[in-house]
């Protein structure tokens, strides 16, 4: 199955670094698509937060309402309780890292990488595999104003997916994924991988002109499918999982 890398299907803000030229996945905060260089957008966008009861990344209106990730009821009952449960069930809402990680892919190495920022609402790093299609591309993201604990916004030690909020892609603030097999003509990528693990460490988190550094260890991801409307990630069954004991990121900041 592919997905299409533009309009609000994937939800994933990033920027397409193909031959030289500039195609930027947009998730500007007031919705709008903002290229710099001119080509056309291939929208991965996040959700808007503007929605009632969503707490969702900025950047793509969308009507349904999102439910923090709750963990399932696993207790056994031994009370002697005899009265009935007449409560409804509560619907709770997939957490990516339910799924168990295999590591069907290893490491991770790109060749065009770029860094934007936009003050006091995101940060979009990108790193491409390679400038001609298929490639694949890595994804970090900060979404300020969101997450649970909220993004760095300098040089600091950040650890994924540590509560509910931070596991599943609708709702973090704090984002690594892998977009995989993607075609630049076609505006698709075969598969889309979340991080449930690991850490981030930024070195250097200069200003624009200035340098964004750091190591991304110790990831793991796990083959997802994002819902379109919600920006729900769910875990796909029998899924690839993909692990990243390092990966470094060394280029300029620019502006979103």
């Amino acid at each position: 199955m592919s997905m299409s890398l533009s309009g609000p299907a994937i939800g994933l803000a990033s920027l397409l670094i193909v031959a030289g030229c500039t195609t930027e996945f947009s998730n500007d905060p007031d919705g709008s698509a903002s290229d710099t260089a001119g080509e056309p957008d291939v929208s991965l966008d996040a959700p808007d937060a503007s929605e009632p009861d969503m707490p969702l990344d900025p950047g793509i209106d969308t009507d349904a309402d999102v439910v923090a990730d709750l963990p399932a009821d696993t207790h056994v009952d031994t009370s002697s309780d005899t009265v009935a449960d007449t409560a409804a069930d509560v619907p709770v809402d997939p957490v990516t890292d339910d799924a168990p990680v295999t590591c069907d892919r290893e490491g991770y190495v790109s060749t065009i990488d770029a860094a934007r920022f936009s003050s006091g609402t995101t940060m979009q790093y990108t790193g491409q595999t390679t400038a001609s299609s298929p490639f694949d591309l890595l994804l970090i993201e900060f979404y300020y104003g969101f997450g649970d604990p909220p993004p760095l916004t300098g040089p600091g030690t950040y650890v994924l997916a540590t509560t509910a909020v931070e596991q599943n892609y609708a709702t973090c603030g704090t984002c690594v994924s892998i977009a995989s097999g993607c075609d630049e003509v076609a505006g698709t990528c075969a598969k889309r991988f979340f991080a449930t693990a690991g850490r981030i460490d930024v070195e250097e988190f200069g200003a624009v002109g200035e340098p964004f550094s750091g190591v991304a260890s110790g990831l793991t991801l796990v083959e997802v499918t994002i819902d379109p409307d919600t920006f729900l990630s769910s875990p796909v069954p029998g899924g690839e999982g993909w692990c990243i004991d390092s990966y470094s990121f060394d280029t300029a900041m620019v502006t979103l």
